[in-house]
């Protein structure tokens, strides 16, 4: 059996997909007995060993930089690869090998890995969590729950929407903090300028002629004095602060604390708080509405968080739902409810009607809405700071210059 690629049209709609058949001739048969028009047709590799000859699995280092330098969209192409191709009814063997073949570098050697391991014996998800482990456990846990109820090419769609909105997330996130990062450069670039090439030449203009300076000047002055004497570490203070940061958040002990304390920075805490809501939330609704036990989806969502504080949270609601107590009531006793008020209310409401999965889905996008404004107002406040940061140091040295020639010029007449 060959496996073709196809675009047809049906009532002037545009249609693609997969199928298997004996031969082209044979496959533009039974398009047409679907009523539709067949308007391309391509014959991808279709032996489960097209391409696997020679691959040889990967080293340990190999693996190591397997994780480093694979991402996340090239997962999200893997997933919608494998959906697309079981949705054509082509087996899973052929249906990774087939992706393989449009795969690259090491992410093709690990699908033909991971091929060879399903061929010996095992279940996909369990293979892919061995030889994978680049793959976060909640998509291994939906691939899981598609293998027991028949549904991987579902499960696989929701695992990569999932992993799509996630991305999205991130992206926003990352984006909002780059601006004021790009601003704390830029004004300290513009400050070493200013120190090392600027300052010294008007100090010593000044200082070879008479009068006393004024305060200003005098200023201007001893900050030179200062940024001389500790002024490269105040340009390594964004690295040293930074390497302090991830020491303290990977540290077990500190972890949690570094993450509670950053939710309550201004601006910068509701954003990332607003971006964890709608993680959480909307990772537990997909699991929840995919049949996999509230229990079992609350293990998942919780080690696919990033911020620790949220980790323990989510680790006291899962206890609560242990004894029997709703998800509302967990969120709304614990500092969840604090940093996502919305969450209580309408989860009561979804775990009333049956609808808990769609409840938090509404509200992962009130939280995606908050933590878009909020990073609105973040980037349209990083300009009128960036002027006032580097005007406000240009004027300084500006008008100490003009005062100190002025009061040089009286003390030299």
């Amino acid at each position: 059996m060959a496996v073709f690629s196809y675009e047809a049209s049906q009532k002037g709609e545009r249609k693609k997909g997969f199928m298997t058949a004996a031969n082209a001739a044979e496959a533009r048969r039974v398009l047409k007995s679907r009523r539709l028009t067949v308007v391309k047709m391509v014959e991808v590799k279709s032996s489960i060993q097209d391409g696997a000859d020679g691959f040889k699995p990967l080293s340990n280092f190999e693996r190591t930089m397997a994780r480093a330098t694979i991402t996340s969209s090239d997962v999200i192409q893997l997933l919608r690869n494998i959906a697309a191709f079981q949705k054509a009814g082509v087996p899973i063997l052929q249906s990774l090998h087939l992706s393989a073949s449009q795969a690259k570098g090491f992410m093709r050697r690990i699908i033909y890995t991971i091929a060879a391991k399903l061929r010996t014996g095992g279940s996909f998800s369990k293979v892919l969590k061995n030889e994978a482990p680049f793959i976060e456990d909640i998509t291994v846990g939906l691939i899981a729950a598609g293998e027991a109820n028949g549904a991987i090419d579902d499960m696989c769609l929701f695992a990569a929407d999932l992993m799509e909105e996630k991305r999205k997330i991130k992206g926003q996130l990352i984006q909002a903090m780059i601006y004021p990062a790009l601003v704390v450069v830029a004004a300290l670039g513009i400050g070493a300028f200013l120190m090392i090439k600027v300052i010294p030449k008007i100090i010593g203009f000044i200082s070879n002629r008479s009068g006393k300076m004024p305060a200003i000047t005098q200023a201007l002055i001893d900050v030179n004095d200062f940024l001389s004497a500790y002024g490269i570490w105040i340009l390594l203070s964004p690295v040293i602060l930074t390497a302090i940061y991830i020491f303290l958040k990977r540290n077990k002990s500190t972890g949690p604390t570094v993450d509670y304390m950053i939710l309550y920075i201004p601006l910068i805490g509701k954003t990332v708080s607003s971006s964890a809501n709608a993680v959480w939330c909307r990772s537990l609704g997909k699991l929840l509405g995919s049949g996999i036990s509230i229990v079992e989806a609350m293990n998942l969502v919780i080690r696919t968080m990033s911020n620790r504080h949220y980790k323990t949270q989510l680790e006291l609601v899962k206890d609560l739902i242990k004894e029997g107590q709703p998800l509302s009531l967990g969120v709304s006793v614990t500092t969840m409810n604090k940093f996502c008020a919305l969450a209580p209310p309408l989860i009561s409401v979804g775990e009333n009607t049956g609808t808990l999965d769609k409840s938090l889905e509404e509200v992962a996008k009130f939280n995606e809405e908050v933590m878009q404004k909020k990073i609105s107002i973040m980037t349209k406040l990083i300009e009128p700071v960036l002027y006032v940061i580097i005007g406000g140091m240009v004027g300084f040295v500006y008008i100490a210059f003009f005062m100190g020639l002025m009061a040089a010029s009286r003390g030299g007449a």
